[in-house]
């Protein structure tokens, strides 16, 4: 049976009607996550509170090993609704969060989340993970927490993530 399977693994797959053999560009893959993300932020935002309570212990984690200090400067990568990224700005109140993602409706609940809970240092940005339109040495500190499984291209995102952190800067991230 071993020896058959081995065998099979050698044929080429059956075409799939519709389906083409090329993968589609970092553009692509960007433009069609743009799109399943703003369809439903509605419902991301009714189920925020249950949402966030499950992620939590997942932020806390990272917040503690971002090692925040209250006057820096911190990136939020893939934000969606803000977290960690507000809960990083409690933090630093003296300092700023900008947050980003590729979907602008969900950094808009992000934006209505902040000012419920009254924070004020906080920035929006909709732009790519791999393509950050920042300085290089900016941030203190980047998190992206469960952001990495969308991005079209991991080595390209982190080398941006790299480029805008300060020397000595911490990146944490959840996967």
């Amino acid at each position: 049976m071993r020896e058959q399977r081995r065998h099979l693994a050698h044929l080429p797959l059956p075409a799939v009607p519709g389906l083409t053999a090329s993968m589609p560009s970092a553009d692509e893959i960007r433009d069609r996550q743009r799109v399943a993300w703003a369809g439903p932020s509605a419902g991301w935002e009714k189920w925020d509170s249950i949402i966030m309570a499950q992620l939590g212990p997942v932020s806390a984690a990272m917040i503690e090993r971002l090692d925040i200090a209250d006057d820096r400067q911190y990136l939020d990568i893939a934000s969606g609704t803000g977290e960690p990224g507000l809960s990083i700005a409690k933090l630093a109140s003296n300092g700023r969060v900008i947050l980003t993602d590729l979907a602008g409706e969900m950094l808009d609940i992000a934006e209505r989340r902040a000012n419920a809970q009254g924070i004020s240092n906080i920035e929006t940005r909709v732009c790519s993970a791999d393509d950050l339109s920042f300085d290089d040495a900016t941030f203190d500190g980047v998190s992206v927490r469960f952001g990495y499984m969308f991005f079209p291209d991991l080595g390209k995102a982190t080398a941006e993530f790299v480029r805008v952190l300060k020397p000595g800067g911490r990146l944490c991230a959840s996967v």
